[in-house]
């Protein structure tokens, strides 16, 4: 199980893809950290230009461009 970098209400950059350019309002908060995908942390996440939600893997974050969470999570 990965560990989250990210934690709720974080704000991330997304890398570019086919879809979505960089410059185009590309930051994102996160709203929720989700169950592990093919060994990759999942989050929910809303852009404030787009106005709907969005599932992305951890991979579809530039870490560069992106503060990680200061939280602590605590893992059992």
């Amino acid at each position: 199980m990965a560990k989250p970098r990210y934690g709720i209400g974080d704000v991330v950059v997304l890398l570019d893809g086919p879809l979505r350019h960089s410059r185009n309002g590309s930051e994102f908060r996160i709203l929720a950290v989700l169950p592990d995908s093919d060994g990759q942390v999942q989050y929910r996440v809303r852009s404030e230009v787009e106005g709907f939600d969005r599932r992305i893997a951890a991979g579809d974050i530039d870490p560069e461009r992106s503060a990680a969470s200061k939280l602590v999570v605590a893992t059992s």
